[in-house]
Order: structure tokens, then sequence, then C-alpha cells
């Protein structure tokens, strides 16, 4: 099988790569930085590279942002391939 289509199969596998583990003694490190401080659950869910811009651009809206805050998020996250598409994702909203 083809490595892209393994990766583009297990989109999960590939978030929890990206999510803060626990520190050595047993506590959650803090969160990354994000611009929107809202939580969209990516895990789980299609993971079609369109279906997971429409959820982060949901909560990007809900969260109190612009259209153009949208377009921006999009047009980064279209800027590169489905690992960029998902640390973009990461860059702009809590990714659950």
């Amino acid at each position: 099988m083809d490595i892209r289509v393994a990766l583009a199969a297990t989109p999960v596998s590939l978030l929890r790569s990206f999510v803060p583990a626990k520190s050595g003694n047993g506590k959650r490190r803090s969160r990354m930085s994000t611009k929107f401080d809202i939580d969209v659950q990516l895990t789980g869910t299609d993971g079609n590279a369109f279906a997971l811009m429409g959820k982060v651009s949901r909560g990007i809206l809900q969260a109190g942002g612009s259209k153009a805050d949208v377009v921006a998020f999009q047009d980064e996250a279209m800027s590169g391939d489905y690992n960029h598409l998902l640390r973009t994702c990461m860059a702009w909203v809590n990714v659950q």
C-alpha cells in the first residue's frame, strides 16, 4: 500500500501524534497557542481535507472570527499537503 494512501486513511493516528502528551510528572502539558480559543473535534470524523476545513471554518465563525479569518485559514490550509492542512488546523483552533 502506498504510504500516502495509508496516511490519508488514518487521520486520527496523525492527529494523536500532534496532541501534547503528558509530561514526565504525569501532568498534561499546556495547550499550544492557537489563533482562536475554541475546541474542534476532528478525530473520529471524515478524514477528507474539505470536511476538516469545513469543521475548522465553522469553529472559527463560532469563536467570533470573521469571514476574512475563514478565508485566510482556508488559503493557508490549502497551500500545502495533507500534513500541512493538519498543522494549520492545529495552529488556528484547539483540535481534539
